[in-house]
């Protein structure tokens, strides 16, 4: 599991618990809200970011791929240019 999934479970465990404690004052009600406000921007900050991981993992892999290919281009125009038989 991820670092960020780890949190992420955190933060949803952390918003159950709150929603189950009893009633309180006016005051603590709202300070609980600003609470779960900060926790739901956060989850969505880092769900943004794990996407954003994921994204640069895959356009990461494309340009390996790219790599990967042109190096064999390479190596298919370079033994094409000079045969093995002309220097026997």
């Amino acid at each position: 599991m991820l670092p960020v999934d780890k949190l992420l479970d955190n933060f949803k465990n952390e918003y159950e618990w709150v929603q189950v404690q009893p009633e309180c004052s006016l005051a603590t009600y709202l300070h609980r809200q600003q609470i779960l406000l900060v926790i739901n921007n956060m989850e969505e900050i880092l769900e943004g970011f794990s996407r954003l991981y994921n994204r640069i993992l895959e356009i990461s892999r494309f340009i390996l791929a790219i790599v990967k290919l042109s190096f064999l281009l390479a190596l298919s125009i370079y033994k094409g240019s000079f045969p093995i038989s002309a220097y026997l």
